[in-house]
């Protein structure tokens, strides 16, 4: 049993390793390859709670809360080193990846940040895009951008280049409501409150 300072926000695996954002804050790596001893070997800090990430081969892509996108080398669980550092325009607590692409963005918001992270230690900032309404779930693959808020019966979908963010149109067939979404181009997966998931061709 491994006892951490705070709640989990976001939790995710790789290999033997664990990569866990904490609500208080910074990124902890843990050592898993022992169960009975979970060893914490690693931590990315973070300028605020709540962030959120996600993983690519040995990056660590970060959306950190005032201070914009952070990528960490992960190479070396045991010692991370960020070496890229893109400051966004307001706060931002989630990044989903397509290719060369980063999507920023804050819960509950309705702007997009574009990054273009083909060379992770130096991410450029390609422009900030305004989408439909506020969303608090979205999903990247391919140029197709999903987003939707927990509970809603409706998903957009966006077409992303590195330029602009076209809004395609929107289905709003899931009556029991939205709770997570999952892209793999050209499916949408949208996992509904009900006991059914359903599968929407993009």
């Amino acid at each position: 049993e491994t006892t951490l300072p705070s709640r989990i926000h976001q939790i995710h695996g790789s290999g033997s390793n664990l990569f866990i954002a904490l609500e208080v804050g910074d990124v902890r790596i843990y050592d898993t390859s022992n169960p009975a001893e979970v060893l914490q070997v690693g931590l990315v800090a973070t300028s605020g709670p709540s962030v959120g990430f996600t993983l690519r081969d040995n990056w660590l892509f970060i959306a950190d809360g005032r201070d914009g996108l952070r990528v960490a080398d992960i190479s070396e669980p045991g010692s991370p080193r960020v070496l890229g550092h893109v400051p966004t325009p307001d706060q931002v607590n989630r990044v989903e990846l397509s290719g060369d692409l980063a999507a920023i963005y804050y819960v509950g918001r309705a702007d997009i940040y574009l990054f273009d992270v083909s060379e992770p230690r130096s991410p450029q900032y390609l422009g900030t895009h305004g989408t439909r309404s506020w969303f608090d779930i979205a999903s990247f693959s391919g140029d197709l951008l999903a987003t939707s808020t927990v509970g809603s019966a409706a998903v957009d979908i966006y077409r992303v280049r590195n330029d602009s963010v076209t809004w395609l149109g929107q289905n709003d067939s899931l009556g029991s409501g939205v709770r997570d979404l999952d892209t793999r181009f050209p499916f949408l997966l949208a996992l509904t409150g009900g006991p059914n998931v359903s599968f929407e061709l993009i």
